[in-house]
């Protein structure tokens, strides 16, 4: 059998392999209705309402990653894939009665990423604290919530070759992140002076501009890291938390002789 996270023919590069969720469990009888004992990382976690209750793809009953063969996947599947496709930029300039400006931009129209971490998702590690990004979690009361209700512990994991994340977390198309992104990369603005007296002076044009870098972006990760800075190679170590992507503005004159 060939191992489903080896290359195989048919593979396609980047690929993300995860369940389908079917949304949270929403009671008693809702949790006796699947087995997904075989996804549980010990501990004194137990799927009830308020979890993540995945597909049963292959309908046998029970929730897993069968034996991790590209002919037997349980209830995984293709869910994404982390590699940048349709990468763009273009350019916009124009000039005016001696205004100037120039703009760069650049994108990726699609791509997918499973991330990991106390970043993205709530109580990764049991010590963790919640990020504001993580307050919309599932209550008794309030069982329209983004995230399932809380548990302290969802790193690791059961599934043979999966990335990391176990009990609500494990890869799934509900938590699938979205890097498409389009960023402003470089704004120049200037206005060139002309003068009688500059030139009596030598100075053929005395320009003042401004300049940013980086200052404006459109995404929708779902999460408060950065679509440019991710590397989807690293499991949530360079999504940006500690050394986000900079800003940087300048001012300036230019003299030409």
């Amino acid at each position: 059998a060939i191992d489903r996270n080896q290359n195989y023919q048919g593979k396609t590069y980047g690929e993300i392999w995860g369940f389908q969720t079917d949304g949270f469990i929403k009671d008693a009888a809702d949790s006796m209705s699947i087995n997904q004992s075989a996804l549980t990382s010990g501990g004194n976690f137990k799927y009830g309402p308020g979890d993540i209750k995945y597909k049963d793809l292959n309908h046998d009953g029970k929730i897993d990653g069968g034996k991790a063969t590209v002919s037997d996947h349980g209830d995984l599947k293709k869910i994404g894939n982390n590699q940048p496709r349709y990468t763009y930029n273009f350019r916009l300039g124009a000039s005016w009665k001696g205004f100037d400006i120039d703009a760069f931009f650049q994108g990726v129209g699609k791509r997918d990423w499973w991330g990991s971490g106390q970043t993205v998702y709530p109580l990764w590690q049991s010590i963790d604290v919640l990020y504001k990004n993580q307050l919309d979690y599932w209550t008794p009361d309030h069982t329209n919530a983004r995230y399932p209700k809380l548990y302290p512990g969802n790193g690791g994991g059961t599934i043979a070759g999966l990335y990391a994340g176990n009990n609500n977390f494990y890869p799934q198309t509900k938590y699938l992140l979205n890097m498409a992104y389009l960023r402003l990369k470089n704004l120049t603005v200037g206005y060139a002076v002309t003068s009688r007296v500059l030139e009596q002076h030598g100075i053929t044009k005395l320009r003042f501009y401004f300049s940013g870098q980086n200052i404006w972006t459109i995404s929708n990760v779902g999460a408060p890291i950065d679509p440019e800075l991710t590397d989807a190679s690293s499991a949530g170590t360079a999504t940006g938390r500690v050394y986000p992507f900079d800003k940087s503005y300048s001012f300036g004159m230019q003299l030409s002789f």
